[in-house]
């Protein structure tokens, strides 16, 4: 705050004697501050252990200084004790009685005398003598800019290796960071899928064969071209595992060692904490560990805040059940910030005026038929109703849309292959036939690393059960 008071200082400074240069002649310019820090940051310059947003304000002040001085001006910087401080009257408050006869108006005595007089304290200084640090050929201001724009620069992130030879680690998938994190797992899968089909036309001539990681060997080969959810989660694995081996050093895995941070058996980073043997689902007990401001962590914050528009709390609940991003509450809170959808339901400009009723051809409805969907859990018979508008497959993702979030995402779906209801038999069974292999519901279920299961035909079982 004192830095920003001085930075404040020198630019009116510099704006009031632009506009007196040409009717007064003003020898000394004195900056005033009780702060001992900002003081002494402005006399050994430059630094880089401050931030680049106080080499920033201090990379301001030379420059006012310096064009000060070029008007002929000598800039000194001096200490003054809190209690000769005018600000702090503002702060701490005085009476009526102690305003009426206080310095606030007229500035401390001390400062009515001559500078020669001015006590020892004071410990003013020229701005001249505060660049003892500069190197010959380069002054300190520009010195100070290649600092900041040292710090701006991406770092590139190196993995020591046990010969201590040190390699550069390419994300893979940087590229995917304009697509959702539902697109880029898409791509991802049919990428594995392809790498998949190669591997086994090579082995097949091949004394050796190639042996693949542990993630791609668990995805079962299937010959159809739609992807399953199970290609899909290996594909989010494959994204994260991707994103640990581009980021996380050992000096990062050495900071967040309170994390308890350890390997699974697929190689990849988790947080084992001490819920190991709860009720939750295997991915909150020990959550992925994914570096914060990067661009998969915001991928992955954007796709949980997607599904209802939620708040923060609500927004942090459901990333933690997957993963685990340092500083999440800062980051949910600038993705919330950002969220167009939220900003328009959220931030009205003005409330509206109040409207007259609207006109009666504007309010007949129109009296339509609708449907029921009947949800039933296989674990505890729990019902789930819902109501259609008819039986396209547009008002069934709909009705999957809805039930999602309110009650989350089952592991597993399972749906009778034909309804055995009296009346209206055929057409019924050709809607749910088009609704089971339907390219959209079939995305829709992927996407979200569903199995869709039917049952044996002619079988007992529900209508949809979770």
């Amino acid at each position: 705050m004192e830095l920003d008071a001085i930075t404040l200082a020198l630019r009116l400074t510099n704006a009031v004697l632009s506009q007196l240069s040409t009717v007064l002649k003003i020898q000394a310019v004195y900056i005033f501050s009780d702060s001992e820090i900002v003081f002494n940051w402005i006399k050994h310059r430059p630094l880089t252990s401050v931030g680049v947003r106080i080499l920033n304000r201090l990379i301001e002040i030379g420059k006012i200084t310096q064009h000060l001085q070029s008007m002929g001006l000598q800039v000194y910087f001096a200490y003054i004790a809190t209690k000769y401080n005018m600000a702090d009257c503002a702060t701490r408050g005085l009476t009526q009685k102690e305003l009426d006869s206080h310095f606030w108006w007229t500035g401390p005595d001390i400062l009515k005398d001559p500078p020669e007089s001015w006590p020892s304290t004071f410990n003013a200084f020229n701005c001249d003598a505060g660049f003892e640090n500069e190197h010959q050929g380069a002054s300190t201001i520009e010195k100070e800019a290649e600092i900041v724009e040292t710090l701006k620069e991406p770092k590139e992130v190196l993995v020591t290796k046990k010969d201590l030879n040190k390699i550069q680690t390419i994300d893979l998938f940087v590229s995917l960071r304009k697509y959702s994190l539902q697109n880029a797992k898409r791509v991802v899968a049919l990428v594995l899928s392809y790498i998949r089909v190669l591997a086994a036309r090579a082995n097949a001539r091949r004394k050796f064969p190639i042996k693949l990681s542990a993630l791609l060997e668990e995805v079962p080969t299937q010959n159809t071209p739609q992807l399953s959810g199970k290609e899909i989660a290996t594909a989010g694995k494959m994204l994260v595992k991707q994103h640990q081996l581009a980021t996380i050093t050992p000096a990062i895995l050495k900071s967040l060692k309170h994390l308890n941070i350890k390997f699974d058996p697929n190689d990849l980073l988790r947080c084992f904490g001490r819920l190991g043997k709860s009720d939750l689902d295997g991915e909150s007990k020990i959550p992925l560990i994914v570096l914060q401001n990067s661009w998969l962590a915001e991928a992955i914050i954007r796709d949980c805040h997607n599904n209802g528009h939620p708040g923060i709390s609500h927004t942090m609940s459901l990333v933690r059940q997957s993963f685990w991003i340092p500083k999440l509450r800062a980051q949910v809170t600038r993705v919330i910030r950002r969220c167009i959808p939220c900003q328009k339901f959220n931030n009205l400009p003005y409330k509206y005026p109040e409207q007259g009723d609207l006109p009666a051809h504007r309010c007949d409805g129109t009296e339509g038929k609708s449907y029921g969907c009947i949800i039933t859990c296989m674990a505890t018979r729990l019902i789930h109703l819902d109501v259609v508008s008819d039986l396209s497959t547009t008002a069934f993702l709909m009705m999957l849309h809805r039930f999602f979030a309110r009650c989350g995402l089952p592991e597993a779906i399972t749906s009778d292959n034909a309804p055995t209801f009296t009346l209206g038999e055929t057409i019924l069974g050709e809607c749910l036939c088009a609704i089971k292999n339907d390219p959209a519901v079939e995305r829709t279920i992927t996407n979200r690393e569903i199995q869709w299961k039917h049952i044996t035909g002619h079988g007992k079982e529900a209508s949809m059960r979770d």
